[in-house]
Parts: C-alpha cells; sequence; structure tokens
C-alpha cells in the first residue's frame, strides 16, 4: 500500500480472501480492516416493468438546471445534520474535474456520521472520495478544512449536491458537531 490506502475492495458473494505480504522493512504494526455488509438486493419481480431504465454509471452528469440554481446553502449544521447520510470534518487534499463534476480526495479529520461512505485507513490517517456534482457549487479549494454533509452512492463515494451543507471547518464547530453525533435522529 505504501502511503496511501488502497481503494475500497468489493465482493459479490459472501466471503472474501485478503493477504498481506510484507517485507522487512515493514514495521510490526500490521494492518487493519474494516468491512460492511451491505444489505441484500431484492429479487426481481415476475411482473415485467412498464417502464425503461437505463444502467447506472459511475459518472455522475450534472443537469443544467441543478448547476444553474443559485449557489447557497440553506439551514444550519444542525438542521442538516439529520437528513445527511454522512457528516464529516475533513481537508481537501486531491481534486479533479470530470464531466462538469469535481472529483475530490478528503483527509478526514473527523467522523460524525459515517452513513455508507467508504471510509479508507491507513495507520491513523483516514480518507475518503466525494464528488461535488456541480464542480464550484459548493466551491471546494485543496488545502482547505471543511465541514461536509452529502448522501453516498451505491460504490461509497460521497455525493455533495449544491444544497448540501458544506462550510469552512473552524475548531469552535467540534463542540456542535459532537453534540449532534450523540443525538437521535
Amino acid at each position: 500500500c505504501g502511503d496511501s490506502p488502497p481503494a475500497p475492495i468489493l465482493s459479490e458473494r459472501n466471503e472474501l480472501l485478503i493477504q498481506f505480504l510484507s517485507d522487512l522493512s515493514l514495521t510490526a504494526d500490521g494492518f487493519i480492516g474494516h468491512y460492511k455488509f451491505r444489505p441484500k438486493k431484492l429479487p426481481p419481480t415476475t411482473v415485467a416493468p412498464t417502464t425503461t431504465t437505463v444502467p447506472a454509471t459511475s459518472v455522475v452528469k450534472p443537469t443544467v438546471a441543478l448547476c444553474q440554481q443559485k449557489c447557497k446553502r440553506s439551514g444550519t449544521l444542525e438542521s442538516n445534520y439529520c437528513s445527511s447520510n454522512f457528516v464529516i470534518t475533513g481537508t481537501v487534499i486531491t481534486t479533479i474535474t470530470r464531466a462538469g463534476s469535481l472529483h475530490a480526495t478528503i483527509s478526514i479529520i473527523n467522523v460524525y456520521k459515517e452513513g455508507n461512505l467508504a471510509i479508507q485507513q491507513a495507520g491513523k490517517s483516514m480518507s475518503a472520495k466525494i464528488i461535488v456534482v456541480c464542480k464550484q457549487c459548493p466551491l471546494i479549494r485543496r488545502g482547505l478544512n471543511y465541514i461536509i454533509m452529502g448522501q453516498v452512492e451505491e460504490d461509497g463515494r460521497g455525493k455533495v449536491l449544491p444544497n448540501s451543507f458544506v462550510m469552512s471547518f473552524k475548531t469552535k464547530n467540534s463542540k456542535i458537531l459532537n453534540a449532534l453525533k450523540n443525538k437521535t435522529c
């Protein structure tokens, strides 16, 4: 793995084999693994659907209407916490623009609500990948710290829409977020 954690490893079956190979340069720290069981997909119905569906792709394409809305977050930390699938604080470490969206890697400072977010861990460092569907809204910059709330795609990536709650993170926000973490939604 080196200095960065590997991408999530998925298995379509109920078993997964991971082999760990070390060399003499490796300390006795070993490694840590996290796993989640995903719910089984519902069996297909015997009645044919009346509408056609488009197969899901891994590329999130923003709609023109969505990205032309006024870029302004609504509500507060408190009012957005329960409706969000994940809530993290972190530093933006990489950004790449693809098909009008911004793909970012976040070095996590703290996880307040994990949901189904795929979090990669290497030692004490944690990171997650998010997609800002409209690359300019909300605007995030590499090297800055943010509070990020959003939804999670099937592959475990965070999805941030123009109305998602994203703001600069300051240490004073930790107290409010810790209180929300203990709140029942």
